[in-house]
């Protein structure tokens, strides 16, 4: 149950872009969270409800997740995937490809065979394995025409596996993003995987010369900002027009909007983020000199 708890917790602390410097406030030490957010110790429920409400996490969204954490071993699953990820643990992630290939040869069950692409797919776009093959692709791209209605898997799976794909499927298939304002709006988890769907389905319209489609994709983050703060949505569109600019050798106009994510990361104490951006606007700033 603790280790439970505090998994579920980092997870939605690190959507949220909180550091753990901001997220204990006057609650805990940063000691004491990473110990609970590492399933290494407990903490009293006064204190969760504390750091919840220093992260902006209604009570009642937070006990939703603990419930869906425990019903739906994918998204479990997932949530270790995008940890990985986004900690550069690539060896663990291979590891973890590893065991959801032998699970489907144990078993022969298509989500198994999903998973592994999935991870497969992730692997190939930082260049640190094979391509999917023509094969693995049309797998993926059958099992996600044939699903009615996308939920919370269907997402994951195509933000994993979208760089693989031919473009006129991703096209078609992106389009699936725009359909789900409900499902944007209910629940945090749901709005940060079409945030990030939306912005892979941008980059990968960009590199196809689909700017029609870049726009369009830009237009419907500004329709669908829940007010001008909301920092993410502005991250995201800056990226998405950071690879537009670049794309068409606008570099000076890239490096400005590059130069508002270093600012508003720097803002919110998000040193990951913050140190990547950095560096990327460095590099950039190098082609003009």
């Amino acid at each position: 149950m603790v280790k439970e708890l505090g998994e579920i917790f980092k997870t939605i602390r690190q959507e949220k872009d909180f550091s753990i410097r901001k997220t204990v406030g006057n609650v805990l030490s940063k000691s004491q969270l990473s110990r609970f957010e590492r399933g290494e110790n407990d903490i009293s429920a006064k204190k969760l409800f504390a750091l919840l409400e220093n992260i902006n996490v209604p009570i009642e969204d937070f006990a939703e997740r603990f419930h869906e954490f425990n019903i739906d071993p994918s998204k479990k699953l997932f949530n270790t995937i995008g940890y990985l990820e986004q900690t550069g643990d690539f060896t663990e992630l291979k590891k973890l490809g590893e065991e959801q290939l032998n699970l489907f040869y144990d078993d022969f069950k298509l989500i198994n065979r999903l998973n592994y692409l999935a991870i497969k797919g992730i692997l190939a776009t930082h260049e640190l394995g094979k391509k999917l093959t023509y094969e693995e692709k049309r797998i993926i791209i059958d099992y996600l025409y044939n699903i009615l209605e996308w939920q919370q898997y269907e997402l994951h799976l195509f933000n994993a596996t979208i760089s693989q794909m031919d473009y006129p499927n991703v096209r078609f298939l992106g389009k699936e993003i725009f359909h789900r304002e409900y499902f944007f709006k209910d629940i945090p988890e749901n709005r940060d995987l079409i945030l990030r769907g939306a912005r892979n389905f941008a980059i990968i319209s960009i590199r196809n010369n689909d700017f029609e489609t870049t726009y369009a994709i830009l237009n419907w983050l500004d329709e669908n900002r829940k007010d001008e703060s909301e920092f993410k949505v502005r991250v995201i569109q800056k990226l998405i027009l950071i690879e537009l600019y670049e794309h068409t050798g606008k570099i000076q106009a890239a490096i400005k909007e590059l130069s508002d994510i270093v600012l508003i990361y720097e803002k919110f104490g998000n040193t990951h983020s913050y140190e990547q951006y950095k560096k990327e606007l460095e590099e950039l700033r190098k082609q003009v000199q």
